[in-house]
């Protein structure tokens, strides 16, 4: 396996990102999609060994549409100029803390973990877990092995604590968060050669997992309703 074409499409298509273009140059993306989605189906099928909740998964219930929302965007570039996946039990749409990775040119190519602004009620959950249970979470990022590719959890905070909550808690930091993620990116050379890209990913979200494991944990019961998309309201 290889990552060539994926970058040369993805490099073209950072220059022309429009319809006209992508039509013309279908064959390409195919190519381009089933290099991804090989790729995909392979790290699945090496974390299926440390996560065994994704045994059965396939590729396509991971990967990510190509296509943008626009419709309330100022910015109109119909396509991402990526391919990214979500793996995790389920599929891409479950609302659990899983493995995500992209390929993307410019040093963009990532890997990242955890909870990524999960709805209010499940984020009331996960800020009750680290109220009661901080020091696991905070076992698991100090971590000399951890810091070292992850260097702190990202995501917007709140200014003060969360209603319900204490004024002041040793892990305040942490309940404060709006998502809790982690974040490793690849330099080009090193993303354009799959196998090593798929081991290395593989090594890391063995690092990750821990974190995932301690995030699901409070969403056990945490049951996600997709919101309802909006009807037409003409007849």
């Amino acid at each position: 396996m290889e990552t060539k074409n994926i970058f040369n499409f993805l490099n073209e298509l950072s220059k022309n990102n429009n319809i006209e273009w992508m039509h013309r140059h279908k064959k390409e993306f195919e190519v381009a999609k089933n290099e991804f989605s090989q790729i995909t189906q392979s790290l699945i099928d090496k974390l299926t060994l440390i996560d065994t909740s994704l045994l059965g998964l396939a590729a396509k219930d991971c990967i990510f549409r190509i296509q943008r929302d626009i419709r309330f965007s100022f910015d109109k570039r119909p396509y991402k100029e990526y391919l990214s996946a979500y793996i995790v039990e389920g599929g891409k749409k479950i609302m659990k803390a899983g493995y995500y990775f992209q390929i993307q040119p410019g040093k963009q190519t990532l890997i990242a973990g955890g909870m990524h602004v999960p709805p209010q009620e499940a984020l009331n959950l996960l800020r009750k877990e680290i109220l009661n249970n901080g020091e696991v979470l905070e076992s698991i990022l100090i971590r000399n092995e951890f810091k070292e590719n992850f260097s702190a959890l990202i995501g917007d905070s709140l200014k003060m604590m969360p209603k319900n909550f204490p004024s002041q808690h040793k892990y305040e930091k942490y309940i404060k968060m709006k998502s809790y993620d982690v974040i490793y990116y690849y330099e080009d050379d090193f993303a354009q050669n799959a196998d090593i890209l798929i081991n290395d990913m593989f090594d890391k979200f063995k690092l990750v997992k821990p974190l995932n494991d301690f995030l699901n944990n409070a969403l056990m019961n945490y049951v996600f309703v997709p919101p309802l998309k909006e009807k037409n309201k003409e007849k």
